[in-house]
């Protein structure tokens, strides 16, 4: 799965960024785990831009903020993702799921959006939700044709999210490409270290516009050398002071694919008394092969069906006129991260 030749012209440019790390001068065993570390994080692209290739995956997610002394807000969300490359086919839909005593429907919300390249769809709302019809596309850019139609997309990336700030499903491509921008281009190593149990832990120095930022970040043997833990942290005299932490479980679907099955993360600002948010997140996969045609089909009345039947939920839908209610939310036993990082 691993092309050696992009691999190596990766890590060339990773340590070319790197060159003005002093502890790269230093002793020959420091430099191997450095350049341990630039080699997994190499790995880590290349998995990512394998899996994405051709995949669709279910998530179930919560978010909790809190704000002040407000109550916490709680929101639990279905978000269904699939895509193709060759074809350039791509499907983004998210549902946000009634909380209890917040309304007497009970329903869930959705939106969409869907592309083949040449045409688009959208939609949002409740059950029958398909506002818009197939249409060519128009010479607008994804973000302007959403705008138009009144689409206000949130956006989730298993892989580029983990990789930055926990600013998960807020903004369309606010992390694209996050570990070549904060790891190669932007952040510089200052060292790292090994524990007995295949840890290999990381800190770096990040400055992104008026942000200075500490990272720390464990990456697992036993998840193939993939980012198990990263922390961001400002620096003390730091102007925006933040606090973002990210865990990751991964699963291996075949000998060089690694897949996130879990995330937990939270993200502190300002260190004031309950300015935070926290995301949880259990992810359910298909990659390659495993997945049939019914994902990247334009023209489905409903592109959530093959969710529905691969991964056994059942979502609120209307079909030849008839409602239909989903499932009522089930929380995964397996939705939290019961870990703690190196020290």
């Amino acid at each position: 799965m691993i092309n050696s030749n992009f691999r190596n012209v990766w890590l060339f440019l990773a340590f070319s960024c790197a060159s003005s790390i002093p502890s790269l001068l230093h002793a020959q065993g420091t430099g191997n785990l450095e350049g341990k570390v630039f080699s997994q994080l190499a790995d880590y692209t290349l998995n990512r831009d394998q899996v994405m290739k051709q995949y669709c995956f279910m998530a179930q997610m919560e978010t909790v903020t809190v704000r002040g002394k407000n109550p916490p807000i709680d929101h639990r969300w279905y978000y269904l993702r699939s895509g193709n490359v060759k074809p350039g086919f791509q499907y983004h839909s998210y549902a946000r799921m009634p909380v209890d005593g917040e309304s007497s429907t009970g329903q869930q919300y959705w939106v969409e959006y869907a592309t083949n390249g040449k045409k688009y769809i959208a939609g949002s709302g409740s059950r029958d939700y398909r506002k818009y019809p197939t249409k060519e596309k128009e010479q607008k850019s994804v973000k302007e044709w959403l705008n138009y139609n009144g689409i206000h997309m949130l956006y989730f990336d298993p892989f580029d999210d983990l990789m930055d700030l926990a600013h998960f499903n807020l903004f369309q491509e606010v992390n694209v490409r996050s570990c070549e921008k904060v790891f190669i281009n932007g952040a510089k190593l200052q060292s790292a270290s090994e524990t007995f149990a295949g840890i290999l832990q990381s800190k770096w120095l990040w400055r992104d516009g008026d942000l200075d930022c500490e990272i720390v970040m464990d990456q697992s043997d036993a998840a193939g050398g993939m980012p198990t833990y990263i922390k961001f942290a400002s620096t003390k005299n730091d102007r925006f002071p933040i606090r973002s932490e990210t865990r990751i479980r991964w699963q291996k679907l075949d000998e060089n694919c690694w897949v996130p099955m879990v995330i937990n993360a939270v993200i502190f600002q300002d260190f004031k008394p309950g300015s935070e948010r926290h995301y949880n997140s259990r992810l359910w996969w298909k990659v390659g092969d495993e997945v049939q045609d019914d994902f990247f089909d334009i023209e489905s009345p409903d592109l959530r069906i093959p969710f529905m039947q691969t991964f056994g939920r059942q979502f609120d839908f209307t079909l030849e006129g008839a409602p239909n209610l989903g499932e009522p939310w089930v929380r995964p036993e397996d939705m939290d991260i019961i870990i703690k990082p190196t020290k």
